[in-house]
Formats: C-alpha cells, structure tokens, sequence
C-alpha cells in the first residue's frame, strides 16, 4: 500500500531559517532509517517545493496500522507538529490497470 503524505508548513516555521525547525528536521533525518525498518515502511521519494513550503513523501506501507505507529515516534511526532498533514492512500499505475481490465 502506498501513502502520499503532503505537509506543509508556514515561511515563519521553515527548517531553511528557522533553527528549531532545522534541528528538529536534523534529528528526524538522522533517525529516519531506523524508524522506518522499524515499522516496515519504506520511503519511496521525498520531494520539496520550497517556494510553497510543502513536502511530497511517498511511503511503501504494509499495512495502515504501521503507517500510524511509524507517526507515534517521538522524533516524527514532533516533525509532524510544525506541519499541517494530509495523508492519502494512493495507488500506482500497475495498481490501477487491473480496475481497468488491463
């Protein structure tokens, strides 16, 4: 299952000129790959729109339940609080064709 996870954030909160916003980013970067191994996830790509001051990830789940625990850590937590969060269930295209009888 995949999830598309837009967050957002405000030019006065950005990591690029706020130092607590980049300390917090810093850490979670750094303890990314652990906690993502430690729930089953993988992280697919991660995108930026800087000028908009929003964050594309694409995440491989194996199921929601992980996707939800993986949010609990307390260095995501923390990420997650300085950025307004829409999390999507998405499909691929090879997900798709068969809805299609392709």
């Amino acid at each position: 299952m995949y999830i598309l996870q837009i967050s957002r954030h405000s030019p006065d909160s950005c990591m690029l000129f706020n130092e607590q916003s980049r300390n917090m980013t810093v850490k979670l970067l750094k303890e990314m790959n652990g906690i993502l191994a430690k729930h089953g996830v993988k992280l697919i790509g991660s995108w930026n729109d800087i000028s908009a001051h929003e964050i594309f990830n694409i995440y491989d789940v194996p199921n929601m339940e992980s996707f939800i625990k993986m949010t609990q850590e307390p260095d995501m937590m923390a990420w997650l609080s300085a950025h307004r969060v829409q999390n999507r269930v998405v499909l691929s295209l090879e997900q798709a064709k068969p809805m299609l009888g392709l």
